[in-house]
């Protein structure tokens, strides 16, 4: 059984999606610009060139669906949601581990501390069985 969206959770998705391509595309113009590139910062531009067509899609689909109402966000593996933010989030990680290792080391131990907490809400069961083929 398939679920569905309701129009408030679309609009946060929506807000994350925004966000997340926004800082991706600062980011990536911001690295382009420089000559040379450490290890970290070419990492970085291969994550965030990996997550933002999966950013611009899903965002497509939302705003199909909030405008006219076809249900596109389903068909989407939902692998293929997450390449986005997770690509972002490993994108401005190594650019973290770029200023230093205490910078990135702090930034995976506040992300963990995050992740920890967000396991006690199940987020991760709600979004692979969002797209349940059972019908």
């Amino acid at each position: 059984m398939k679920k569905s969206l309701s129009l408030v959770s679309i609009k946060k998705d929506k807000f994350i999606y925004v966000g997340s391509l926004s800082f991706s595309f600062a980011a990536i113009l911001v690295l382009l610009s420089k000559e040379s590139l450490s290890v970290s910062q070419t990492f970085s531009i291969v994550f965030l060139e990996i997550c933002i067509p999966s950013l611009v899609v899903v965002l497509m689909a939302l705003f199909i669906e909030e405008t006219d109402g076809r249900i596109i966000i389903e068909k989407l593996p939902w692998w293929y949601i997450l390449i986005g933010p997770l690509g972002s989030f490993l994108g401005f990680g190594a650019l973290f581990f770029h200023y230093g290792l205490g910078f990135g080391f702090l930034f995976l131990a506040s992300v963990s501390l995050g992740f920890h907490y967000l396991g006690r809400f199940n987020w991760v069961e709600e979004i692979t069985t969002y797209n349940d083929k059972d019908t």
